[in-house]
């Protein structure tokens, strides 16, 4: 059987769409070309984003963190929190800021290391800042917004 053409975003909302759940197999293989980073990148992260926060908003009426946020629910509640000119202790808003650094070191220099490219490794780590940014603001909107 061939497979159908369907768009990403759409493969990843009706994965997602009955209950939040996927059961995964190892036989199940999606293959899609990447877009290339930026512009075209940076735009379907958006859009999915805005779409996982809508979702999120429409299971819980204001505001839910589910695991899958990680990183960038943490990030959205220190946002919120400076926002709210609530006092943030500097100690920690710096650990959380190094581990970060730190994880991006760690995945840009394997992207170095795995294409042999200094060139690779520091799109990788620009790349996955700028992702992260868009991310977080596409699903803050789609969180807020709806």
């Amino acid at each position: 059987m061939a497979p159908a053409d369907v768009a990403l975003s759409e493969l990843v909302a009706a994965v997602h769409g009955p209950g939040g759940r996927v059961l995964y197999t190892p036989e199940t293989v999606v293959v899609a070309d990447p877009a290339p980073l930026f512009a075209p990148h940076l735009r379907a992260v958006w859009h999915r984003a805005v779409s996982y926060g809508r979702s999120i908003r429409k299971v819980t009426p204001w505001f839910s963190l589910r695991g899958s946020v990680g990183l960038g629910g943490v990030l959205l509640i220190i946002a919120a929190l400076l926002a709210l000119n609530v006092s943030i202790d500097v100690g920690f808003a710096m650990v959380v800021g190094g581990i970060y650094l730190l994880a991006l070191v760690i995945a840009s220099t394997a992207a170095m290391l795995r294409y042999q490219s200094v060139k690779v490794g520091a799109l990788s780590f620009v790349g996955t800042i700028a992702t992260h940014l868009v991310q977080l603001a596409g699903f803050a909107r789609g969180l807020v917004v709806g």
